[in-house]
C-alpha cells in the first residue's frame, strides 16, 4: 500500500528540469530600432519589424526607404546565430553575426554584423551590407529585447 502513494506522491510532483523548460527565453523576440544612413544619392531608411528566433538564429520583415526619391521596398533578413553565441551575449559578451538580405524581386545580398550588450535588455548593433564584394552599406542602431508572447 505505501508503494501506490509513493508512486502517486512522484507522479503529481514536477520535474525540476520540466520548470526551468518552461522559462521564458528572453532573446525570442528582439526589436531592432529603425536605421538610417547616408548613401550617394540619397538617405536610406531601414525599419525591421521585431526580430523573431528560429532555430538556426532570427528572421524578420524589413521596409527600405530612399529620400529624396520616395522609393520604397520590402525585403526579408535571415540572420545566423547559433545558440551557443546567444549564450555569449546573454552574459554580456559582444558576438560577431552573418545574414542576409532577400529583397522582394528575389535578390540577396550577405550581411555581417557585431552586437555589443549596453546593459540586461539592450545594445548596440553594427550591420555591414554587402551591395557587391567591394560596396558596402553600414548601418548603427540598437536593440531592445521584447518579453516573448504567451
Amino acid at each position: 500500500m505505501r508503494s501506490h502513494w509513493i508512486l502517486l506522491l512522484a507522479a503529481a510532483l514536477p520535474l525540476p528540469s520540466s520548470r526551468a523548460a518552461q522559462a521564458p527565453d528572453p532573446y525570442a523576440v528582439i526589436h531592432v530600432a529603425p536605421a538610417k544612413t547616408s548613401i550617394y544619392i540619397g538617405r536610406l531608411l531601414v525599419t525591421p519589424s521585431p526580430f523573431v528566433r528560429t532555430a538556426s538564429g532570427y528572421t524578420s520583415n524589413l521596409s527600405l526607404e530612399l529620400f529624396p526619391y520616395f522609393y520604397h521596398d520590402d525585403a526579408k533578413v535571415y540572420i545566423d546565430v547559433p545558440e551557443a553565441k546567444v549564450m555569449r551575449l546573454q552574459g554580456g559578451n559582444a558576438i560577431e553575426f552573418k545574414g542576409r538580405v532577400v529583397r522582394r524581386n528575389g535578390q540577396s545580398r550577405k550581411l555581417t554584423g557585431r552586437a555589443v550588450p549596453t546593459g540586461n535588455s539592450a545594445g548596440k548593433l553594427s550591420i555591414l551590407v554587402y551591395l557587391t564584394s567591394k560596396v558596402t552599406v553600414a548601418f548603427n542602431t540598437t536593440y531592445t529585447l521584447l518579453a516573448p508572447a504567451r
